[in-house]
């Protein structure tokens, strides 16, 4: 019911209107008249007649001197209610009908003219206010660009200009659906390929938003190109699509948006029941009692010739391993000498002992693990 009434308050609504003074002629004979601000008041619907807002309507003497005292709303010209005049009439009309009368008292005296009003700090304000929602041509205004997000963002805007997409309210539908999108672009930016090679392609509308996010931007830490999340792909699958629900976004002006950004949802959806996939066999692959393949069938396997000798300097650790069993772990640097320079020596001979084999074979796996 909710979301039927939303669809109704985002379209024009056709009201048939009589503005009558008494018993005797009316005013304002029953006329048809279309509404599309859902915060108009029956106040502010009657000052737009008198002001001559409407072209079937015309302003007589008799409007002009006019002032509203009730107001019946109803389905039937001839079965009405009252209503408030301070409140909505979209709301009010959508429920209890869309005939509306008007009962007025008109003046003898003409109006007294209204005094020019002078700005002050508040109106300058509002005005301000009203400018930022409106932004520049029903779209944001660029931001100074400071790193790659912002860059981002001012190239959705000019993409959306291009497309010739407005907003009425940008506060509370524009916004933050640039906000969702860039976010999104940001996190698959240097992903599109790997998420093409499991998932549906891109459409090219996004495909070009590439290179903001780069490596050399982390200063702290060297982006890893592999770290999509499954959990994060979800989640800014599921914000485009709530942003989908908007009832202004199945308007005819944003067909190719829209679609664009459902293909999007539909690829991020993908990959990540590809991730979640994958995390399965990988999860039953470790669980798994027996290794999945035999030693012998290893190719990265070889088995170690037996030597002659063992290096002096090794002695005392030789002698440790073959008191061990295989795959004990113990502590080389345990056997190493105390002084700085020998030290040195012993590490280095341990590495040589170990990339030429040069150490008893029955204990050289144990000591490469430890390594």
């Amino acid at each position: 019911m909710e979301n039927c009434l939303k669809v109704l308050l985002d379209t024009a609504m056709l009201l048939s209107v009589l503005v009558t003074a008494g018993l005797g002629r009316p005013t304002v004979p029953w006329s048809i008249i279309e509404v599309n601000d859902e915060e108009k008041t029956f106040v502010a619907l009657f000052d737009s007649i008198k002001a001559g807002s409407f072209d079937v309507i015309p302003v007589s003497d008799d409007l002009r001197r006019a002032r509203l005292l009730k107001t019946f709303v109803g389905f039937k010209a001839d079965s009405l209610m009252v209503a408030s005049n301070t409140q909505c009439v979209v709301r009010i009309c959508t429920q209890f009908g869309s005939f509306i009368k008007m009962s007025v008292e008109v003046s003898n005296t003409d109006p007294d003219p209204e005094p020019a009003m002078l700005p002050n700090a508040f109106s300058i304000l509002m005005a301000s206010q009203r400018r930022l929602q409106h932004g520049d041509n029903g779209l944001p205004f660029l931001k100074t660009v400071k790193d790659g997000r912002d860059r981002l963002y001012n190239d959705l805007i000019i993409l959306l200009r291009e497309m010739g997409i407005q907003w009425n309210d940008l506060t509370v539908n524009g916004d933050p659906l640039l906000k969702c999108l860039q976010k999104v672009l940001w996190y698959i930016d240097g992903h599109h390929n790997t998420i093409e090679e499991k998932a549906p392609k891109i459409r090219d509308m996004f495909i070009r938003f590439n290179g903001y996010n780069s490596p050399t931007a982390h200063k702290h830490r060297k982006r890893i190109l592999s770290n999509l999340s499954r959990s994060e792909l979800r989640e800014n699958a599921l914000a485009l699509q709530d942003k989908l629900q908007c009832s202004w976004f199945k308007k005819d002006s944003f067909n190719a948006l829209r679609v664009a950004v459902e293909d999007l949802v539909v690829s991020l959806n993908s990959y990540a029941s590809y991730l979640q996939e994958k995390c399965k066999i990988q999860r039953l692959h470790n669980e798994q009692l027996s290794p999945s393949a035999s030693p012998s069938e290893s190719s990265h396997m070889q088995y170690l010739p037996k030597i002659s000798s063992t290096p002096t300097s090794l002695h005392p650790i030789d002698e440790a391993l073959k008191k061990v069993e295989v795959y004990t772990p113990v502590a080389v640097i345990d056997f190493a000498p105390c002084d700085r320079r020998h030290r040195y020596r012993y590490v280095d001979c341990v590495s040589v002992a170990i990339s030429k084999y040069r150490i008893i074979p029955k204990c050289v796996q144990t000591l490469t693990g430890v390594l």
